[in-house]
């Protein structure tokens, strides 16, 4: 995140959060890996310490995705409030350009509804655990897709997109 942060040159990623996302995420999917391990792989001998560990890291990414949405849903609103087109162009693209669906299916609903809803619903099932950790861990392969591609949508030099053509 703070490498993104910090490159001035590319305003969509030049956002004093977006270090912040990159800790919360790493964060929110890392305690969703673990909780899908040790839904899959703790033994059964320590079955109260299981469920007990399975509960708290539950409520754990439970809590780190409602963090990161309302990071997310920040960052997004004054983005585009500011409506800047060299950052608010790139927000665009994310949620309605050529592949919205990659945020509102894979981000919004796989990332953080249904594994919300799993974790409100059935927060003591293992499975259910470790299905709502699959999901958020890998709806944040999503999360570095829509980072790096809509960042580099605006060009850094008016018409240097189309200053060479060639036949080939």
């Amino acid at each position: 995140g703070a490498l993104f942060g910090v490159v001035g040159a590319r305003h969509y990623w030049n956002a004093p959060l977006m270090p912040v996302l990159g800790i919360v995420s790493a964060v929110a999917s890392g305690s969703a890996l673990l909780a899908r391990r040790v839904a899959l792989f703790a033994r059964e001998k320590g079955r109260d310490a299981r469920e007990q560990a399975l509960f708290f890291l539950g409520r754990v990414v439970f809590g780190l995705v409602i963090v990161y949405a309302l990071l997310l849903w920040a960052e997004f609103s004054v983005t585009l409030y500011a409506d800047i087109p060299a950052s608010s162009e790139a927000a665009y693209q994310v949620l309605g350009g050529p592949y919205p669906w990659v945020f509102w299916v894979f981000q919004v609903a796989l990332g953080s509804i249904i594994p919300l809803s799993i974790l409100l619903l059935r927060p003591r099932s293992a499975g259910w655990v470790g299905l709502a950790g699959l999901l958020v861990a890998a709806s944040f392969l999503a999360t570095r897709l829509n980072i790096v591609i809509p960042g580099s949508v605006e060009p850094q030099l008016p018409g240097l997109d189309t200053a060479y053509t060639d036949t080939r």
